[in-house]
C-alpha cells in the first residue's frame, strides 16, 4: 500500500506488542526552548532512547523506546533536511554567530539559511539555493540598539532563540523558523502610525496578493517565497486577545517591493488598550508542503496557503470550516489490525471561548486550491472525540479513521480527508496553526503492534496533492 495524503499535525506513535505507551501532544513552554523543529516532543516522557535513521525523511522521525516499542512522527511540513553526506538531520533554529560577511547571526542547521544583520540599517536574508528574500524595516530606525542574541518568550508563550533590536518605544525580535524568519514587533506605547512597512527584495519575477493572509512570490509559475500576514495580540477592556485585525498590501518600488502591514486603528484609539501590543509577520521560503484549506462564510477567496485557520464563529470571517488531509500510506505500510490507536495533534494559537471542535469525514473530494464557502463539502460522520479545551495542543482520537486509511488500497479515504468544525452549540472561535505554519507544524500519533513493513523516503511529496 502506498499513499499520498496530507498531514496537518501528524504524530504517529508506533507501539510494538500489547503494552501501552503514553504519548502526549503537548509542550512545556515554561522550561523548553523551541530550538529544533521537534522541540515540542517530550523525548523523556515518551520514553525515546534511540533514533532510527532508516525511518528518516523530511517529514518523519522515528524512535525506539525503553519498553521496546517504537514511535514514528509524521509532520505536516519538513522537520528534517538532507545533509551533504546524503543523510537527514533535524532542523535546528538556534541563533548562532555568523561568519557570513555583513551579518551578525544566522540559524544553526537547515538547508534554508537565515541571516541577521548587526544593525537595522542592513537587510535580513532568507535563502534556499538560488531562491531568496531580503527585507528591512522601512520606518524610522533611529536609536535602535545593535543586534543582541537572546532567548525570547513569543506572543504564544513559547521560548525561542532570537535576535533583538531594542528601543524605548518598541522592541523588534527576529527568530528563525523551519522556513525563514518570523518578526515579532512589540509596541511598548502608542505608535506614530498604524502601518509598518518593509522593503523587500526577491529573485522572483512576480507576486500574488489575494488579501487572504499572505503574499506569494512566484517564478515561472513556481511558488518561491511567501510573506505571512501577522496575528495581533493586545489587551483591552475584555482581556487579552489574539486576532486577525491586520491587513497586508504590496507595491512594486522600482527593483524592490514595499510590503505594508496595517493594524486596525481602533486598537490604538481605544483608551482601554494596554501595552505592549504585538504582531508577528513572517518572511519565508515556500516549501513543498501538504496543503489543507479553510473556508469562511464571509470570504470569497480561497484560503489554502494561510498559516492559521479560524474555526467557529469570527466577527470578520463569519463561520470557519477547516479541511485536512493525511498522507499516512505514503510513509509506511501496515496492516490495519496492527494499528491500536491514533491521535491527531494540532497547536491551538488562541481560543475566544472554551468551544468544542471535532473532526468529521468529508463527504466528497475537495480541491485545496479552489474550495470556497459557496461550494464547501460537509462532513456528517464523526471520526474523532470532541475536544473542548483552551489548551495549547489539541489531541483528537482518530483510531478507526486511520485504520480505514491504511486498509483502503485505493487511497480514497485519505484523499477525501477530514473536516474540522465547531460543534453546533459552541460559541466563539479558535485559531489553529495549519500545515503551512513553520513553527507549530501539526503532527499524528499511531500505536501499532508491529513496525511498518516498508518505508518510503520522499523529498518531494507535493505531487497530485490537490
Amino acid at each position: 500500500m502506498k499513499s499520498s495524503l496530507k498531514i496537518l499535525c501528524v504524530f504517529l506513535g508506533l507501539v510494538l506488542g500489547s503494552s501501552v505507551m503514553l504519548c502526549g501532544c503537548s509542550g512545556d513552554s515554561d522550561s523548553k526552548v523551541l530550538t529544533t523543529a521537534i522541540s515540542q516532543i517530550d523525548m523523556e516522557a515518551n520514553g525515546h532512547v534511540e533514533q532510527l535513521s532508516d525511518y528518516d525523511s523530511p517529514y518523519t522521525v522515528c524512535y525506539k523506546n525503553k519498553n521496546d516499542t517504537y514511535t514514528l512522527y509524521i509532520f505536516a511540513s519538513p522537520i528534517q533536511y538532507k545533509t551533504e553526506i546524503d543523510r537527514y538531520a533535524v532542523i535546528d533554529n538556534t541563533v548562532v554567530e555568523s561568519n557570513e560577511n555583513g551579518f551578525a547571526f544566522e540559524n544553526k542547521a537547515n538547508n534554508i539559511k537565515t541571516y541577521f544583520p548587526k544593525t537595522l540599517s542592513e537587510p535580513f536574508r532568507v535563502e534556499m539555493g538560488a531562491d531568496f528574500l531580503e527585507f528591512a524595516p522601512n520606518w524610522n530606525i533611529d536609536s535602535f540598539s545593535e543586534a543582541n542574541q537572546t532567548v525570547f518568550t513569543n506572543m504564544y508563550g513559547d521560548k525561542v532563540s532570537a535576535v533583538v533590536y531594542e528601543r524605548k518605544d518598541m522592541d523588534l525580535f527576529f527568530y528563525p523558523t523551519k522556513a525563514g524568519i518570523k518578526v515579532e514587533i512589540v509596541l511598548k506605547e502608542k505608535p506614530d502610525s498604524n502601518e509598518f512597512s518593509f522593503i523587500v527584495k526577491s529573485g522572483a519575477a512576480s507576486y500574488e496578493n489575494k488579501r487572504n493572509g499572505y503574499v506569494l512570490f512566484k517564478n515561472g509559475g513556481r511558488n518561491e517565497s511567501i510573506i505571512y500576514q501577522p496575528l495581533v495580540q493586545y489587551t483591552a477592556d475584555k482581556g487579552q486577545k489574539l486576532d486577525v485585525i491586520a491587513q497586508m498590501n504590496i507595491n512594486r518600488e522600482e527593483e524592490d517591493y514595499l510590503v505594508t502591514v496595517a493594524i486596525d486603528e481602533s486598537i490604538f484609539d481605544n483608551a482601554k488598550t494596554k501595552y505592549p501590543v504585538k504582531l508577528d509577520p513572517s518572511f519565508e521560503m515556500y516549501l513543498n508542503k501538504m496543503p489543507d484549506s479553510t473556508v469562511y462564510s464571509k470570504h470569497t477567496v480561497n484560503n489554502f496557503l494561510a498559516n492559521y485557520a479560524v474555526v467557529g464563529e469570527h466577527p470578520a470571517f463569519g463561520e470557519g470550516w477547516h479541511y485536512v488531509r493525511y498522507r499516512l500510506n505514503f510513509f509506511f505500510h501496515a496492516n490495519e489490525e496492527d494499528i491500536k490507536s491514533a491521535n491527531y495533534c494540532v497547536r491551538n494559537l488562541y481560543s475566544s471561548k472554551d468551544i468544542a471542535t471535532s473532526l468529521y469525514r468529508a463527504d466528497a473530494q475537495w480541491s485545496s486550491t479552489g474550495i470556497l464557502w459557496s461550494d464547501r463539502i460537509d462532513g456528517t460522520e464523526l471520526v474523532s472525540d470532541t475536544v473542548k479545551s483552551k489548551k495549547e495542543y489539541g489531541s483528537y482520537k482518530i483510531n478507526t479513521y486511520v485504520q480505514d486509511c491504511v486498509g483502503a488500497f485505493s487511497w480514497e479515504t485519505e484523499s477525501i480527508g477530514v473536516l474540522m468544525k465547531a460543534e453546533e452549540n459552541s460559541e466563539g472561535h479558535q485559531i489553529f496553526a495549519t500545515s503551512d505554519h513553520s513553527l507549530y507544524s501539526p503532527y499524528i500519533l499511531i500505536n501499532l503492534t508491529t513496525l511498518p513493513t516498508s518505508f518510503e523516503k520522499k523529498d518531494n511529496i507535493n505531487e497530485n496533492m490537490n
